[in-house]
């Protein structure tokens, strides 16, 4: 029987969130969502998680701790270094996406301000992602 897919989002605006809810439901209903408003949140509540998600969409912008701070926290400790972590900005700057890799960001994308192309961005680094996570369950 396949285990069902985790992701995990971290975003501080509420409307965004709910967006991602929306085309993550559209794209796969048995996905479970995990959520987390910041940096601090994130690894307080992947540090209490008994099964961690096997995929991570963070915003660069948030209070408390940035996305980029919270990469580099998540990077350093062994027992979340293997989840891919993909790096949300609204930025149109190449620095934040070149600074996300260096800190060992999976893949760096713009948010996207409608329905069809934020369900496109997720599925496909869902079969970038999540395709060994499956192929591994069969």
């Amino acid at each position: 029987m396949r285990k069902a897919k985790k992701i995990f989002l971290v975003e501080d605006d509420e409307d965004d969130q709910q967006f991602f809810k929306e085309a993550l439901k559209d794209i796969d209903d048995t996905i479970c969502l995990g959520l987390a408003v910041n940096g601090v949140d994130a690894l307080m509540k992947l540090g209490s998680m008994s099964i961690l998600p096997d995929l991570i969409f963070m915003d660069i912008n948030m209070p408390l701790m940035n996305g980029l701070d919270c990469l580099k926290k998540l990077k350093s400790n062994v027992k979340f270094q293997h989840i891919p972590v993909v790096i949300l900005t609204t930025s149109s700057t190449v620095y934040d996406c070149k600074l996300s890799f260096t800190l060992q960001a999976s893949s760096c994308l713009s948010k996207p301000s409608d329905s069809l192309s934020l369900k496109k961005n997720i599925t496909d680094m869902m079969k970038i992602y999540l395709l060994p996570v499956i192929a591994s369950e069969i």
